[in-house]
């Protein structure tokens, strides 16, 4: 299965096979071989290599949502020639919840253009805070949250829309 992860630069393309307990993850030129220790529901225990990993992935409508190694990603199945205007993937266009938490803050204004790695929100999860950033250019159309707020995995916080070109748009947050 192909995968792609956007990254702070970059879209990130991952192809992932699984035969009974082996997990092969390739990634450019570099192939990754992972044991599954364990896989009880959504949580996870990998090796590799005598390192022990352990994490969560929720299967999503169109991808997967991955939290390991201290970090959290969404995964998406796209095709590479789904796009909207202006290069932004449909993807880039969805501002989800990565885990259930609380709203710390709202740092955009309804109507701002934001780039791409801007952060967005703030969602406190087990004391810890976790920004949520923009994937790609865009134009805040909706805030769906307040600070305050609990929010569930894989919740909507933001409407977006690609930015207009030559709009006069200019307000960054």
């Amino acid at each position: 299965m192909k995968l792609h992860l956007q990254g702070r630069s970059s879209k990130i393309e991952a192809d992932v096979k699984r035969k009974n307990d082996h997990i092969s993850v390739t990634i450019g030129e570099r192939t990754f071989e992972y044991t599954l220790l364990s896989g009880d529901g959504p949580e996870y225990l990998l090796s590799n290599e005598g390192s022990i990993l352990r994490g969560a992935a929720f299967r999503l409508k169109d991808g997967f949502f991955v939290h390991g190694f201290g970090r959290s990603h969404r995964f998406e199945e796209i095709p590479d020639d789904v796009a909207t205007a202006g290069g932004t993937s449909t993807s880039d266009l969805k501002v989800i919840a990565p885990m259930p938490g609380t709203i710390i803050k709202v740092m955009v204004e309804l109507g701002a253009v934001v780039k791409k790695g801007q952060s967005l929100v703030i969602v406190e999860a087990m004391k810890m805070e976790n920004e949520v950033k923009a994937s790609g250019n865009a134009v805040v159309d909706k805030i769906l949250v307040a600070a305050g707020e609990r929010v569930g995995f894989g919740q909507e916080l933001l409407k977006l829309s690609p930015p207009q070109e030559n709009s006069g748009q200019t307000k960054p947050t």
